[in-house]
């Protein structure tokens, strides 16, 4: 096949039509116009013999030799030499699965940056690009049933940075610990006085310490090794806490109640920070810190002026409210590297902020028929969730503002609150008394 496509490019450009006047006057006519023919059709057999699919092989896709197929594995991978699976390249390679059509195949897999994964035989296989293919997002699917144990309200969920605990705290007055690999209940932790339930549950990003904090105003701090309490806020808040963050450093913990504060805590000694951040009318339903600054964003259930952003070194407002939302604010989160800031509320609409200017970065993101009550960014930050009251889960590309797969279903309650693992390989939503986990999983239809 290479030597009839060099025969077919050297007659093609023996020409006549492409030969300069010299050299045309020691050419036979008769032999210039045969070798344009010859020249042409080898060309024509040569580009066909290349696009042609080889028997027992996908066009446009990776392929590569292994043993015959194990029962189950997806229509399209029977034997050896059968197309097995595409890599996708770009800054959204993440997010995209794709279906290699050709000769009726019908595998689909999920690709990964530069690399190429299959579902059923991912060592070994090289990096490669498929041309051709259907590109649909890529689809999370639950991981088993729900999670059981909570007998009341369970509204704050958080991973431990390491990712081996999950922790998740309720109305039930308990702090329940989990092993989100496992999908089993670990432990629990027992305040050292009677208290009313809680609302928030927040890890130290050094992994040793836990905070939580609810309807008694208190925040308590748990040595996770002792698995015991060590110690709790002074002065408390004068209303339920219904917001809290770490700061990515360790050295920050922010809180906010039903009365519009926030308050600023030292994890170490468990005093209180600076005076007390005074600016919302409403309940302060979000706080988050920006992740390489001393920028603190800060969420309320005011009607207008319902997002506010301060200096913590200085305890003052930087610049003026954030306006968008036509209602409360009831959930926020940075990206991972602060690109954006991403929030959620009583209109329905995620909305992505530039911290720096305070504008808005695209138009909202919408699909919830009810209000928005949990956001989180992928620990990549190519990727975004959000819970609603209308008790779905929703994904979303914040790069191009498009939802992700379908909607993640199975809650017959409103979703509280959504949190990614810290591989991004999971994904918990919790709401009313249960928690799910979901998964990315490329679909085999």
């Amino acid at each position: 096949m290479t030597a009839l496509l060099a025969v077919g490019l050297i007659g093609f450009f023996a020409d006549p039509l492409h030969l300069p006047a010299g050299v045309l006057g020691v050419l036979d006519q008769r032999a210039s116009v045969i070798s344009m023919f010859v020249g042409a059709a080898g060309l024509v057999v040569s580009v066909v013999a290349l696009l042609r699919p080889r028997a027992g092989h996908a066009p446009s896709a990776v392929t590569a030799d292994r043993p015959a197929a194990e029962p189950g594995t997806p229509p399209g991978l029977s034997g050896p030499g059968e197309a097995i699976g595409i890599a996708s390249h770009g800054a959204d390679a993440r997010n995209v699965q794709m279906r290699a059509k050709a000769s009726g195949q019908g595998g689909v897999y999920q690709a990964v940056g530069n690399q190429i994964i299959n579902h059923h035989y991912p060592p070994g296989l090289e990096p490669g690009q498929n041309v051709e293919g259907d590109i649909s997002p890529l689809s999370w699917e639950p991981v088993g049933g729900p999670l059981t144990g909570h007998t009341d309200l369970v509204l704050g969920v958080a991973f431990r940075p390491h990712g081996d605990l999950m922790a998740t705290t309720g109305w039930d007055r308990t702090v329940r610990l989990w092993d989100p690999a496992a999908r089993r209940f670990v432990g629990d932790l027992s305040a050292d006085e009677p208290m009313s339930g809680y609302n928030e549950v927040a890890f130290h990003p050094g992994g040793h310490l836990l905070a939580t904090a609810g309807k008694d105003g208190v925040v308590r701090w748990w040595d996770l090794a002792a698995r015991r309490q060590t110690g709790r806020s002074q002065p408390d808040h004068k209303g339920p806490v219904t917001a809290m963050a770490f700061h990515p450093g360790g050295h920050l913990l922010a809180s906010g109640d039903t009365q519009g504060v926030v308050r600023l805590w030292d994890p170490a000694t468990g005093g209180q920070v600076g005076e007390p951040l005074h600016g919302h009318t409403g309940t302060v339903k979000g706080v988050a810190f920006h992740p390489s600054s001393s920028l603190l964003a800060t969420a309320g259930t005011e009607e207008e002026g319902n997002i506010l952003l301060w200096d913590t070194t200085t305890g003052r407002q930087v610049g003026e409210p954030l306006t968008g939302h036509p209602g409360g604010v009831y959930t926020m989160a940075f990206h991972p590297r602060g690109d954006f800031l991403a929030t959620g509320g009583e209109d329905c609409a995620v909305r992505l902020w530039d911290p720096s200017t305070g504008q808005q970065r695209r138009d909202p993101l919408m699909g919830h028929t009810y209000a928005v009550l949990g956001v989180a960014v992928h620990p990549d930050g190519d990727l975004l969730a959000s819970g609603s009251y209308d008790g779905t889960v929703r994904l979303w590309d914040p790069t191009t503002g498009r939802q992700v797969g379908k909607p993640l279903t199975g809650h017959t309650f409103p979703v509280c609150a959504v949190a990614f693992h810290p591989d991004g390989d999971l994904l918990t939503a919790i709401a009313h008394h249960t928690i799910r986990l979901y998964s990315p999983a490329p679909s085999h239809d």
